[in-house]
C-alpha cells in the first residue's frame, strides 16, 4: 500500500489540478474537473494511462481558483483525496 500511496501522490501532483482522484469499490477513479466525466480503472497505472489518453484527446483547463471544500471527491468509505495534495487547488468550470 505504501508503494501505491507514493504513486498516487505522484499522480495527484501531475494531474490533480485537472482531475479529482479517488479509490472506491476496488476501482481507481478520476473525475474531470471541467465536465464531471469519470474515468475508471482497475489499477493505478491503468488510471494514469486513461488520464493521459483522455487529456491528449480533450485537454482539461488548468486555470485554478483558491481551494474549497468542493475540491474533494468523496467516495463513501473509499480513499478521499484533495485535488492536489500539495496545493489543494480547484479548477474553474468544475461545478460547485
Amino acid at each position: 500500500m505504501i508503494r501505491q500511496l507514493s504513486a498516487l501522490e505522484a499522480l495527484g501532483f501531475e494531474w490533480g489540478d485537472a482531475y479529482l482522484l479517488s479509490y472506491s469499490r476496488d476501482r481507481w477513479v478520476a473525475l474531470r474537473r471541467d465536465t464531471r466525466r469519470f474515468l475508471v480503472a482497475d489499477t493505478l497505472t491503468g488510471l494514469e494511462h486513461a488520464i493521459q489518453d483522455d487529456y491528449r484527446h480533450h485537454p482539461v483547463s488548468r486555470d485554478c481558483d483558491p481551494p474549497r471544500r468542493s475540491s474533494r471527491l468523496s467516495a463513501g468509505s473509499g480513499v478521499v483525496l484533495t485535488a492536489c495534495p500539495s496545493v489543494g487547488a480547484r479548477c474553474c468550470g468544475g461545478g460547485p
